[in-house]
């Protein structure tokens, strides 16, 4: 197997109530296999229709971080998406054993995993069974972290086109839900590098800040650490949570409150909060420069790093 990356698939992803003539979790199989080698049919929805739902978790010294948030999220998701409920320990197994397999030949403190579950294979035929999901755990090594959380990034603006509470008012749209469909994601961030930006702040259509693509805000107002509502229509932070928790050891006022866009012209500094980034400070927002307190960034990402579960 190649070491560059670890890949386990699980056998039945899915929790049995016992009783119901499912196996439990003794008879559940995590199956190693090369990450290069096929794994998943080309009928597999998580692929063709972007049905299924995932997480990124960071390990470090055999722990997982933020482990019950992230399990907490994925069960969120599974649910929105009317997904089985997903056997979160075996899932665990799976992250551990594949981070396991990575800290033998590895000497990074931090390994990522990316959890996910798809509805399974797609039903041509007429009639067929119900799709059986599937499930898997990919770990790699990241590279070119900790630059970023040294040197900053730079952000615009971007109207994602939908209003504030959508997630609310048109559950269907999955807004919060943490799915495979990303290609709007992928899109936002190849926007905001035509623009000169290395990444996008999302807002809404009537005038509300969101997150970025792949990570959440913490933004700086008026002498307190700000971050939007995740009911506003955003998924909720993992690692933003943290963050606040270490900014409240030192002293600062937090909220989670709604933001407007235009409270971003008093903002006085930033971060990027993502479990696999941690937090990364924003350099400049729509050209406009913002402070960025070095020591207190690398006060916080230590934190974020010593984490053990």
């Amino acid at each position: 197997m190649s070491k560059d990356a670890s890949l386990i698939l699980i056998d039945d992803p899915v929790r049995h109530v016992d009783g119901e003539g499912a196996r439990g979790p003794e008879g559940r199989r995590l199956r190693p296999m090369p990450y290069t080698e096929p794994a998943l049919t080309v009928l597999n929805l998580g692929l063709v229709r972007g049905d299924g739902i995932f997480e990124t978790v960071s390990v470090v010294d055999g722990a997982i971080q933020a482990a019950d948030a992230h399990q907490a999220r994925f069960l969120r998701s599974a649910r929105m998406l009317d997904l089985p409920e997903p056997d979160v320990e075996a899932f665990r197994g799976a992250i551990l054993t594949a981070a396991e397999d990575l800290e033998q030949v590895s000497s990074s403190t931090q390994i990522l995993a990316k959890v996910v579950m798809t509805r399974g294979r797609e039903a041509l035929e007429p009639g067929a069974p119900s799709p059986e999901p599937v499930g898997w755990v990919l770990a790699w090594v990241p590279e070119g972290l900790e630059g970023p959380r040294v040197s900053g990034r730079d952000l615009v603006t971007l109207n994602r086109g939908l209003p504030l509470g959508v997630g609310e008012s048109a559950p269907w749209l999955l807004v919060g839900a943490k799915t495979l469909s990303y290609a709007v994601n992928q899109a936002v961030t190849r926007e905001a590098r035509r623009r000169g930006a290395d990444d996008a702040l999302l807002t809404t259509s009537d005038g509300y800040v969101l997150e970025g693509p792949t990570w959440n805000v913490v933004l700086f107002i008026d002498g307190v650490a700000v971050t939007p509502r995740p009911d506003g229509g955003l998924l909720p932070g993992t690692t933003q949570h943290d963050v606040f928790r270490g900014l409240e050891a030192r002293g600062v006022r937090t909220e989670v409150r709604d933001v407007r866009v235009e409270e971003l012209e008093r903002a006085t500094s930033a971060w990027m909060t993502g479990s696999g980034i941690y937090a990364v400070p924003v350099r400049h927002l729509d050209g406009r420069e913002l402070a960025v307190d070095d020591a207190l960034t690398a006060g916080l990402n230590a934190d974020l790093a010593a984490r053990r579960s």
